[in-house]
């Protein structure tokens, strides 16, 4: 049988550079083993390429030639070796569980199957001759020659039985663009596992459960176009063994203030647990739908130092939970406060709100600026928790300390560090419910707030359109909203301010400068129908997987999630300019760029304001920028890393910061099961 193959792989060289240099195949001579084949070998030429049939040349050195029709698969064997080829595939299964890579597949012609010359070629290991003068070939299948591989896979044998997860190393004589280890079944279809760009980078190989069985692992060279240039692997059998590990503690150890657990799960998991009892008190806390790689922190309060007991699980891809090893450990937890919302310039010139971060529950906190030089202390606001918004006035002014003072549910009293401010504070008066560079459609819910003593608040505005002057209202009770319904006589740029009126004076606000606009607002808008939404995504992401390797799985279920099935597209509000932007990615880009409402703080309020996000010509376009968006910022690496897998990148994107929602890889995940898209990652050779 190896003399078979070795000797079709020099044929088809033999025969391949005859074509090359303009020879005719019927005027080729080929000997077999003795015999003059040539009237019944007839190889053609198909695309440049020069062909033969396999089952004569199987049959003529006495081998035995099947066709499979389900598999379309032909498998050529004596009594010792067998050989199987699959139509339009690249990979050649041997019976000793080895594979052979040929960069052109077999075909069917004429209901014939045929092999390329150059793949015959490549799978051949035997010595040809040929004589030039009376264009023969000649094969003798009792002499041949050893060829070693260009590519090989460091500790894979045929057959090998993987449990775990494994890393593989590999050389290669071939220079490539990326290397890419694939899981493939026996049609020679299947999954990326690893891609790396240098082979001084090894392989890492994590199983799934969902695979377990007899699989073909493979690792696949590709050029910088994305073509396969060479490939090495073997039949596997996976048989996982399923081990949930993790560090961060030691069984009967010790921890301080807070646990900083890091999994180490040997299969792909797709989801994690984590169960933490309280020795003492026998509360337990869980936690579910955990990241399987990512890491897991529990900060308990200090009153609740102690024994506690940990477990972590992790399930598989088939729903099946699979646990740890129990740890317990003992907890010891100084109690932390500290206060936030000082300007880290030191410098209080408004309002600020404070908080306090804390490790514990509290019964009542008191936020305190305090003078550093006569110790006299002054309560800004104390209630049982929360935050406290702190505008200070004239009496205020100077160098002071401002920090938090808590109360636990102990009893106990704590301090915070006390921070050194400067505060400048000067009389002022706030409005809120506008910003500088607001656009205002209806109304105005207009406020005032000051540092000073004010009974009531006056509201003027400005048209610097027409420059026309007007009051707003007058004499309304501080604290409460006055809405102001803006009409088409303020259309345009306006300045807007308030007064507050005193017992014997006022103080004036500061003036904005925004703008009215009352006209048509144009609202986001469908890209397509709803119902051919999923296919028309589900083609362009398979294009994008293909390019770059970003799976299209995740693609697709992000581009349902976040427009809304195609249902809600971002359009210019004022002129309805499409965007064809899927992904809310703010810019400029082909089509520059479409203005939409979006909102921000100003004065401790939240207000909305325009922005500009990108818009595209297409939305083909708005695809390869979401893809070039991961590649081009450097905290996407870690996503980049497994971005070919669905089930670990839905994980790894949040992990990055691409998403706020804690519940964001369970959504990508629902869709991508449920319409099946991992088929969008599937690969084949």
């Amino acid at each position: 049988m190896k003399k078979l193959i070795r000797n079709l792989f020099i044929l088809s060289i033999l025969l391949l550079g005859l074509m090359n240099a303009g020879s005719k195949a019927a005027s080729l001579n080929l000997i077999i083993d003795g015999n003059n084949v040539t009237r019944n070998a007839s190889p053609i030429v198909k695309n440049r390429r020069t062909l033969v049939p396999l089952r004569f040349i199987g049959e003529a050195l006495g081998k035995e030639v099947q066709w499979n029709n389900d598999e379309k698969s032909v498998t050529v064997s004596d009594s010792s070796n067998s050989f199987k080829l699959y139509i339009d595939s690249k990979i050649i299964d041997n019976s000793d569980g080895s594979l052979k890579f040929t960069d052109a597949s077999p075909c069917i012609v004429n209901r014939k199957t045929y092999l390329p010359l150059r793949a015959i070629a490549e799978l051949m290991n035997i010595a040809v001759g040929y004589d030039k003068a009376t264009s023969t070939v000649t094969i003798d299948s009792n002499n041949f020659d050893t060829v070693s591989p260009s590519t090989t896979i460091v500790g894979l044998v045929p057959n090998q039985t993987i449990s775990t997860k494994t890393n593989f190393t590999f050389i290669t004589s071939k220079n490539f663009a990326k290397a890419k280890l694939l899981l493939l079944n026996d049609k020679n279809e299947g999954y990326i596992q690893d891609v790396k760009t240098s082979a001084a980078d090894a392989l890492e190989f994590i199983p799934s459960l969902k695979d377990e069985g007899s699989k073909k692992l493979v690792l696949a060279l590709y050029d910088e176009k994305g073509r396969v240039i060479d490939a090495a692997g073997a039949k596997i059998n996976l048989n996982v063994l399923p081990r949930v590990t993790y560090s961060g503690v030691e069984n009967g150890g010790f921890v301080q203030d807070e646990l900083k657990i890091t999994p180490d799960i040997n299969f792909i998991a797709s989801k994690m647990k984590a169960t933490v009892t309280n020795l003492t008190t026998g509360k337990t806390e869980t936690k579910d739908n955990l990241d399987p790689e990512g890491e897991f922190l529990f900060k308990p309060s200090y009153l609740d130092a102690g024994s506690y007991s940990i477990m972590l699980s992790a399930f598989d891809e088939l729903g099946n939970e699979h646990f740890g090893e129990t740890k317990t450990f003992t907890m010891s937890i100084n109690p932390y406060l500290n206060i936030t919302g000082v300007p880290k310039d030191g410098i209080i010139a408004g309002q600020v709100t404070l908080n306090a971060q804390r490790n514990f529950d509290v019964m009542r906190t008191d936020y305190v600026l305090r003078d550093p030089v006569t110790g006299a202390e002054e309560v800004i606001e104390s209630k049982s928790y929360g935050a406290c918004k702190f505008f200070p006035n004239i009496k205020d002014a100077g160098q002071k300390e401002v920090f938090v003072r808590c109360i636990d549910a102990s009893g106990k009293t704590m301090e915070s560090e006390h921070k050194l401010v400067m505060i400048k504070g000067d009389s002022k008066l706030l409005l809120q419910g506008v910003a500088p560079g607001s656009i205002i459609h209806k109304y105005i819910d207009l406020n005032a707030v000051a540092n000073v003593g004010v009974n009531s608040v006056n509201y003027y505005i400005k048209n610097l359109r027409t420059g026309k002057s007007k009051t707003i209202a007058e004499n309304v009770t501080y604290g409460e909203k006055y809405r102001y319904n803006v009409s088409t006589e303020d259309e345009g740029e306006n300045e807007i301010y308030a007064t507050g009126n005193q017992i014997d004076a006022f103080i004036k606000g500061e003036s904005i400068k925004f703008r009215i606009y009352t006209g048509k607002i144009y609202t986001k808008q469908p890209l397509m129908a709803k119902d051919k939404f999923l296919d028309y995504t589900k083609k362009v992401a398979r294009r994008e997987f293909l390019r770059t390797d970003l799976s299209g799985a995740i693609t697709t279920a992000q581009a349902i999630l976040e427009s809304g099935w195609g249902q809600s597209v971002p359009v210019d509000k004022y002129t309805g300019k499409f965007s064809n932007n899927l992904f809310g990615i703010k810019g400029s880009s082909s089509n520059g760029s479409v203005t939409i409402t979006t909102s921000e703080v100003y004065n401790n309020v939240k207000v909305t304001i325009d922005d500009k996000f990108r818009a595209y010509k297409s939305a083909d376009e708005s695809f390869a920028d979401h893809t070039e968006l991961f590649f081009a910022k450097k905290w996407y690496t870690p996503f980049r890393k497994v971005m070919f897998n669905d089930q670990r990148g839905v994980y790894a994107i949040k992990r990055c910061g691409y998403a706020t929602d804690p519940k964001y890889p369970a959504k990508l995940k629902a869709i991508i099961d449920k319409y099946n898209l991992k088929e969008l990652d599937k690969v084949n050779l």
